[in-house]
């Protein structure tokens, strides 16, 4: 039998600190909580930083 080529977690604590799958769940959590909106981001090459809870107002 061949090993499953995708992991799942059970927990958010069961994802590698620094993941794309870790930044993806902190994106999520921003946006549920309330601390990130679905405001468009300007489109002018601004990047935001990865530890920042929220991305600076447009």
């Amino acid at each position: 039998m061949n090993p499953p080529r995708r992991r799942s977690w059970r927990t958010p604590a069961d994802v590698a600190p620094g993941s794309a799958a870790a930044e993806q769940l902190r994106l999520l959590d921003g946006f549920a909580s309330g601390r990130i909106t679905a405001a468009r981001a300007p489109t002018t090459g601004t990047t935001y930083p990865t530890s920042s809870p929220t991305a600076p107002a447009a």
